[in-house]
């Protein structure tokens, strides 16, 4: 399996991928490890046995585009809606993200982000929204803008995101 990585050479220098719960951008390749460089740049060493041992994420493959989630949970209480129009707007408006629908999905009117109510939890709504940008790079620092633009437009708005409380009755 070692000289796979070399003879087929699924990856190259510059990709980034996910190997055995690390990430980072593949910095060396050789016939017994690749080397990443994390976000925190560190380097981390993956044998090449992993290929064909292990799922891989490799994230610029075929196209460099990286769609990712937004995940909030919101009051019983809270207007489904508006929160939907707050998200889109925050997102909709942030120079990081990138139209990432087909021709096909714009010509059916799918919408430029998608929201949804994914669960009804015991203390929250959780709502998600599809997010894209041209790579990880930006994915990641645009999700990290939109956590604090959308709490900051709930907050404005008046939409709760609850956090669990428990009531605890002691015996005399």
């Amino acid at each position: 399996m070692n000289s796979i990585v070399v003879i087929i050479k699924p990856f190259k220098l510059r990709d980034l991928i996910t190997a055995d719960g690390f990430s980072g951008t593949i910095e060396d390749i050789n016939l017994r490890q690749f080397i990443l460089r994390d976000t925190e740049n560190n380097r981390v060493v993956i044998p090449n046995s992993l290929v064909g041992s292990t799922p891989l994420i490799h994230f610029n493959h075929t196209d460099t585009r990286c769609c990712k989630t937004l995940e909030f949970g919101i009051s019983y209480t809270a207007n489904i809606d508006k929160t939907f129009e707050l998200m889109i707007a925050d997102i909709g408006a942030h120079p990081l993200h990138i139209d990432g629908r087909t021709q096909q999905q714009i010509n059916t009117g799918m919408p430029k982000v998608i929201t949804k109510v994914v669960a009804l939890g015991a203390s929250a709504i959780t709502i998600k929204a599809w997010k894209w940008a041209k790579d990880a790079s930006d994915s990641i620092n645009l999700y990290y803008d939109l956590l604090k633009f959308i709490k900051e437009a709930f907050d404005r708005e008046g939409i709760d995101i609850p956090f669990p409380q428990r009531t605890l009755h002691y015996a005399k």
